[in-house]
């Protein structure tokens, strides 16, 4: 994505995390989901694309349904090209509608 796509991956990403309840934790966010806590940070720069990775505090209960990393619990949404700034902020909507209450 080049720097103007990858500020509205941002803006878009992090409208969403608002959206779904997302609160500000320094430069992370947080969110409560069906699963537990859930931690995020918003990166439009993360080489040629957008990124948003999160953790599960709880790797465990989240694994099965959303194949987290069963040890870490991390669970990250790469944006690599040729995905657009638009397929990329539906894509993300789905996944954290997945992981909602």
């Amino acid at each position: 994505m080049k720097r103007i796509e990858q500020e509205r991956f941002v803006k878009g990403a992090t409208a969403l995390v608002e959206r779904f309840g997302g609160v500000p934790d320094g430069d992370r966010w947080t969110m409560e989901t069906k699963y537990g806590k859930l931690s995020l940070r918003v990166v439009g720069d993360c080489g040629d694309s957008g990124t948003v990775f999160t953790r599960f505090d709880d790797a465990k209960r989240a694994h099965p349904d959303t194949c987290c990393n069963p040890h870490s619990g991390k669970w990250n949404h790469h944006y690599f090209d040729p995905w657009t700034v638009k397929q990329a902020l539906i894509d993300l909507e789905y996944q954290l509608k997945r992981v909602m209450q």
